[in-house]
């Protein structure tokens, strides 16, 4: 009866051991990123396409502010560049972007043409030959010769 009561007691601290190891793998893997960019409105978080998106805005919102979106959100005053769909006037947030596959793709793509040292001026023309079919652009100004962002 007492080896019975032993094997009870290990296969029971075994499930607790194995239960807790599950819970801390899930911890961490659902925080980490809310962890390092726990300013982000839970709507950021809605996919990770949404997530990715964001924290480039984040990274690169110089970047954004100089090239216009091609989602058709230009057709709003209130949107005047890319940076636009991703950051509201008030320095917040704004939703739109964690809803529009074209505003997540051009944050993306600009992001990555000019770490890999694309010219803003580069990156502005590639935007606008990639994405210009997909809808009416905002009205951001042209690229004045030499003008750059920090990266």
């Amino acid at each position: 009866m007492l080896k019975l009561e032993v094997r009870s007691d290990m296969a029971k601290a075994g499930w607790v051991v194995l239960i807790f190891f599950v819970l801390s793998v899930l911890v961490v893997a659902c925080g980490k990123d809310r962890t390092t960019y726990s300013d982000l409105p839970d709507y950021a978080f809605r996919s990770e396409a949404a997530l990715s998106g964001y924290k480039v805005a984040v990274q690169h919102r110089a970047l954004l502010t100089r090239l216009p979106c091609y989602c058709g959100c230009g057709l709003e005053p209130r949107y005047t560049s890319l940076a636009d769909c991703f950051f509201d006037a008030n320095s917040g947030y704004n939703a739109h972007a964690a809803n529009c596959a074209v505003c997540l793709e051009e944050a993306e793509d600009a992001a990555l043409w000019h770490g890999q040292g694309m010219s803003l001026s580069e990156v502005r023309q590639s935007i606008d030959q990639k994405y210009q079919e997909r809808g009416p652009s905002t009205k951001t100004p042209p690229i004045t010769p030499g003008e750059e962002v920090a990266q």
